[in-house]
């Protein structure tokens, strides 16, 4: 159900994308790993980058949105391969059970109850990325902290939300 959402959303966030001028690459692909889905980026001549990610996580749904740098890592063989680091923020909602066990005259009940509660967020990400100058494909792979706030706990750190990334580019 989740997947066709992002189907659904895709085209908005690409519609939305579009009102930053043509930019050196734009590039569209999906994110597998803790949070996965549809991510979409931005990188202009300075090599600052702008990226969105519709996905899913802990049965929900969250936009992520963050901004950064794309530095080649070095010269010469390895001059397709580029560092990534980006801060931004995400909200959306997730899902999650909520037990109760009580003991009444030495009678165990218990119950549970699925709630829904919105999240937001802030999400540092620091990555390796590899271009094809072959092929229009990227592939990348980084690492995603992020604490968010309300949610299942009022606040909360998640340091083990790793991905991989293929992407394709539309104007290269």
């Amino acid at each position: 159900m989740h997947f066709y959402r992002l189907l659904l959303s895709a085209p908005l966030l690409l519609a939305a994308w579009s009102t930053y001028g043509q930019p050196d690459y734009t590039t569209v692909g999906l994110r597998g790993g803790g949070t996965s889905g549809i991510t979409l980026k931005y990188v202009d001549r300075a090599e600052r980058t702008f990226e969105g990610i519709i996905g899913w996580k802990d049965n929900g749904f969250r936009f992520t949105g963050v901004t950064g740098n794309h530095k080649p890592v070095m010269t010469g063989r390895f001059s397709n391969m580029f560092m990534v680091t980006a801060l931004g923020g995400h909200a959306g909602y997730i899902r999650y059970d909520d037990t109760d066990t009580r003991v009444d005259n030495g009678i165990t009940y218990y119950s549970c109850r699925k709630r829904f509660a919105p999240v937001i967020g802030m999400d540092f990400m620091v990555g390796l990325e590899y271009r094809f100058f072959t092929a229009p494909i990227w592939i990348s792979l980084d690492y995603k902290p992020y604490l968010e706030f309300f949610g299942e706990h009022f606040f909360r750190v998640d340091m083990w939300d790793f991905g991989l990334t293929v992407r394709y580019v539309m104007n290269q």
